[in-house]
């Protein structure tokens, strides 16, 4: 199998914030496949107070039938499972609950923060407990989208990110950021962290049908800024590796 796999992906219709149907979640695969992609794993939001619902075996459930639609619209597309497990007071407790949602059946897990570091870049210790739980466990946790990260200390990020890295968590960078489409400061950011090599792989992190061309574009913003193998490394060769190199 050759192609861009999305790793970060709202594509499950009526889970969380993503696809609202099953007809956006098929027009956004069609695109995807335009764009060079054979696959992507569903990575719904989990760990999150208001979507109580969204848990592993929900995601499951959702990567089946999906499966099932493409396979009557005759569409060859690869889905794998996964989750975006909010870092957060109530992470640890749910994990007991629910499990560690990887990205298919490997070590990795996507995780996110979306909370107000402020000044210092603080964040709550049960962030940092639970990278350390699952690092412990021997998984490898992927923090998603730093460059998006609330805080207003570019410097203090930056220390946070060091210090998360040299334990062993992998950083995951958007697309949309680094085609200058989303929040002000990001792209700067996005920039900077793919210059200096620091992103591990990069996603579409796909939501619904009208907001996909914005995040498609940063496709050929990486390769303009950081030529094609990069691109092939972090959109290709990266993901397989995470999904035990996919054949």
């Amino acid at each position: 199998m050759t192609g861009f796999i999305d790793l970060h992906s709202h594509l499950l219709p009526g889970l969380d914030d993503g696809c609202v149907d099953v007809g956006e979640s098929l027009a956004c695969v069609r695109r995807l496949i335009e764009a060079g992609f054979v696959g992507t794993v569903c990575t719904s939001h989990m760990a999150v107070g208001f979507l109580p619902h969204v848990t592993p075996t929900a995601v499951a459930d959702g990567v089946a039938r999906l499966r099932s639609v493409l396979a009557d619209e005759g569409i060859d597309y690869r889905l794998w499972t996964g989750g975006e497990l909010r870092l957060g007071t109530e992470t640890p407790a749910w994990l007991d609950r629910h499990g560690v949602p990887t990205l298919g059946d490997g070590p990795y897990v996507l995780t996110d923060y979306w909370g107000d570091m402020g000044r210092g870049g603080d964040w709550p210790d049960a962030c940092e407990e639970t990278l350390d739980r699952l690092l412990a466990d021997g998984y490898r946790p992927i923090l998603a989208h730093p460059e998006r990260m609330t805080h207003r200390d570019d410097d203090a990020l930056d220390t946070l990110l060091d210090r998360l890295t040299a334990k062993g968590v992998l950083l995951q960078g958007n697309l949309k950021p680094l085609a200058g489409r989303d929040a002000p400061g990001t792209l700067e950011r996005a920039t900077r962290y793919l210059s200096a090599g620091r992103y591990f792989t990069l996603a579409v992190d796909m939501h619904r049908p009208d907001s996909l061309e914005d995040r498609l574009a940063g496709i050929d913003a990486v390769r303009t800024r950081a030529g094609d193998d990069a691109v092939r490394r972090l959109l290709a060769e990266r993901p397989r590796e995470i999904l035990g190199d996919v054949a």
